[in-house]
């Protein structure tokens, strides 16, 4: 059973996700210009290879929302492109349990077969690193700044 509710995300919740965005979430994203202008762009993305099956999430806990995920689907890997979590909410592992459970549900909600999930997680941004670490990702050694997680029984394997 799931923790948090899930919808997905619409222009009605851009101004509560926008509101999120304090000095440090737009220093570490690329979401300076909005979460709803950044949503727009991947969902208008005209290479399959990186818009395909472009989706954003909503995360709710007790029906508050708290949290934002985006993130694409492409041949197997999903990339998850960013998540916002509410300031005051930060450094409590919230980050970290909304990835575990979107790892979970993922196949349900595209509806693809997944071997593996990225993210591009900067140097600059040890609390995201943390959560990432603490959701089962490694760090990809060739490129420092992705981090990925294989699927059991995807052939691949972690590190």
């Amino acid at each position: 059973m799931d923790h948090f509710e899930w919808q997905d995300y619409t222009k009605n919740d851009a101004a509560l996700v926008d509101s999120w965005l304090d000095a440090d979430a737009v220093r570490l994203t690329g979401l300076d210009e909005g979460f709803d202008d950044f949503c727009r762009y991947w969902e208008n993305e005209s290479d399959p290879a990186r818009g395909e099956f472009f989706r954003c999430k909503i995360v709710s806990e007790d029906k508050r929302p708290f949290a934002a995920i985006a993130y694409g689907y492409y041949g197997g890997t999903v990339t998850i492109m960013e998540i916002v979590v509410e300031p005051t909410l930060r450094g409590q592992g919230r980050g970290t349990a909304v990835l575990r459970e979107f790892i979970k549900n993922a196949a349900d909600w595209i509806k693809q077969p997944i071997s593996v999930f990225e993210a591009v997680v900067f140097e600059n941004n040890p609390a995201s690193q943390l959560a990432f670490y603490k959701a089962g990702f490694v760090r990809n050694e060739k490129d420092r700044d992705r981090w990925y997680i294989c699927i059991q029984g995807s052939g691949r394997k972690n590190g």
